[in-house]
């Protein structure tokens, strides 16, 4: 899987922002909305990846996520990673998968879909450690 570094379309951003509303609650769309209006897109670049099929969204602009979440879009499925620091004791750890939930609240269980998402929060981490 290719994973890169790029800014989102306008209509990827409504697409995106639609999922949101679809599956998930109206003030996690208005975070997002109001982080596409206040930041320009160079910027907000070290929040996107693009992927095969899709995008992943970071949902926040911390210098280093230790727990946190980001979303994927890969082939019209939406889904919603969460991930946990690996040591509890240290932020200095990285951060490790928790859940992954599809199109909703249905947890994921396919090992296939853990391992390329865990590859996306890995380029994330990479990019937060590198600010």
């Amino acid at each position: 899987m290719k994973i890169n570094s790029d800014v989102l379309t306008e209509n990827e951003k409504k697409f995106f922002i639609d999922k949101i509303l679809t599956h998930y609650h109206e003030r996690d769309a208005k975070y997002f909305i109001e982080q596409f209006e206040c930041f320009p897109d160079d910027y907000l670049k070290q929040d996107f990846t693009r992927i095969d099929n899709g995008f992943a969204v970071l949902n926040g602009n911390a210098n280093v996520m230790v727990m946190g979440r980001f979303y994927v879009i890969k082939n019209n499925d939406f889904y919603r990673v969460s991930t946990v620091s690996k040591d509890s004791d240290s932020f200095d750890s990285g951060t490790r998968i928790s859940t992954i939930q599809i199109n909703g609240f249905e947890k994921v269980t396919d090992k296939s879909i853990w391992s390329e998402f865990e590859k996306i929060n890995q380029f994330f981490l990479q990019i937060k450690n590198s600010i």
